[in-house]
């Protein structure tokens, strides 16, 4: 069949509730709390927490503050999940921070969070995430050697169009999998804990007895340890984003339940962890490792370290899943609202897929209190790293004339219209 006797455009929420087209093909609600709690999980444990804590470390200045650090990012990240979880249940419709920037901000600075993320966050993360799943698959079979670039990038170019086919064909396959995939990664921080337990009651504590004697906290980096512990940590957000395809979105019901669980569940064992690497590696080892996770399990494990590097390949895999399912149907919404083509908004009649897209009650105190924090990050990162912070801000700016050419500009030629359109 042809894709406009497969596809169907997803009415507006709005537009069904109000007596419009109710025969419209649109997303359905089917996923549930677990589905939920592992898309969290799912996004939020990647490669951060197995691969390098040392960004923590380094620019703290000592174990004590480092595992400081990682306490308070997840009491930040908690702040952040119940402010989403307040606006998912606020507004019914998939989208997340696009629809949230649309209502209070208008179009533009919606346009520009979205152009952000199709143009360096959401594609450079899924590159670098879909190459590092591939280094820690191949990482077992070459030991001692240096692993294929070229073979690295095939393989992760392989897992991307499998990403984009599975989210393309069945929702139901698509959060089995994500489930699944979060299942074995929290198994693998189990593990960890529980080794880092034994190598405590062994007698293995002269690094966490030394936690704050070991140095002192580097004020003027400090900043950039929560931003290094907060990466670790991020992906809460994105949950609001597939709120039409949630069973039971409101208040104290799926999302926030969701988000409350798997935050403080993940805030739990990420600490653990840490404290299981501090029980086998020193400041000085952290800090040369480029893999925490496989040099702790070499040093535990032995010959069975190689089961970490797969864990750390399938919870990149869980992240990259999440990601689509999330991602796609923000582009469905930005779609849906004429700031991408329109073929985006289009929904599979069968499967109730968001096909092209995967193609291509909270007191008021804890929003001021995570305003305020994120505020200050901000600042304090233009003055660690200038340079950094203004490369970014060039690429945010450079949406907002692609916006005025985009989408403003109504009366556009046909030729361009109709080009756009094929």
């Amino acid at each position: 069949m042809s894709i406009n006797r497969r596809l169907s455009s997803s009415p507006s929420p709005s537009v069904v509730e109000h007596g419009g087209d109710k025969d419209g093909v649109r997303l359905i609600r089917q996923m549930t709390l677990i589905d939920c709690i592992s898309i969290v999980i799912g996004i939020i444990i990647g490669g951060g927490i197995f691969i390098s804590p040392k960004g923590v470390l380094v620019n703290t200045g000592s174990t004590g503050w480092a595992l400081v650090v990682w306490v308070l990012c997840g009491v930040m990240s908690m702040f952040g999940g119940l402010c989403y979880a307040e606006l998912g249940t606020t507004f019914t419709v998939s989208g997340g921070d696009f629809v949230y920037i649309l209502d209070a901000f208008g179009p533009v600075p919606a346009f520009v969070r979205i152009w952000t993320r199709i143009v360096a966050v959401r594609t450079g993360s899924r590159a670098i995430n879909s190459v590092s799943f591939a280094y820690y698959v191949l990482l077992p079979f070459y030991m001692g050697c240096e692993v294929p670039f070229v073979v690295t990038r095939l393989i992760g170019a392989a897992l991307l169009v499998l990403i984009v086919i599975i989210n393309s064909l069945s929702v139901p396959l698509t959060r089995k999998i994500q489930v699944a995939t979060s299942f074995c990664k929290v198994l693998g921080l189990i593990a960890i804990v529980v080794a880092g337990v034994y190598q405590l009651i062994k007698g293995n504590t002269s690094n966490i007895e030394t936690a704050f004697s070991e140095g002192s906290i580097k004020w003027k980096t400090l900043p950039l340890a929560f931003y290094s512990g907060l990466y670790a940590y991020s992906g809460w957000e994105f949950l609001p984003s597939i709120a039409e395809e949630i069973i039971n979105p409101g208040r104290f019901r799926t999302i926030p339940l969701a988000i409350i669980i798997s935050v403080a569940f993940i805030t739990f064992v990420y600490v653990l962890a840490n404290i299981a690497y501090f029980s086998v590696l020193n400041s000085t080892e952290l800090l040369a490792s480029s893999a925490v996770a496989l040099d702790f399990g070499q040093r535990v494990f032995g010959n069975w370290s190689w089961i970490l590097s797969v864990i750390v390949a399938i919870s990149i895999a869980g992240n990259l899943n999440g990601g689509a399912i999330t991602f796609a149907r923000t582009l469905l919404v930005a779609s849906r609202e004429g700031h991408i083509p329109q073929v985006i908004s289009m929904v599979h009649i069968d499967q109730k897929t968001p096909l092209p897209a995967a193609a291509s009650l909270v007191p008021l105190v804890i929003p001021i209190i995570f305003v305020c924090c994120a505020l200050f990050l901000v600042g304090m990162s233009v003055y660690s790293s200038p340079v950094d912070c203004g490369i970014g801000l060039a690429i945010t700016l450079l949406g907002i004339p692609v916006y005025y050419v985009g989408v403003a500009w109504k009366n556009k030629p046909k030729w361009f219209t109709n080009a756009m359109g094929k």
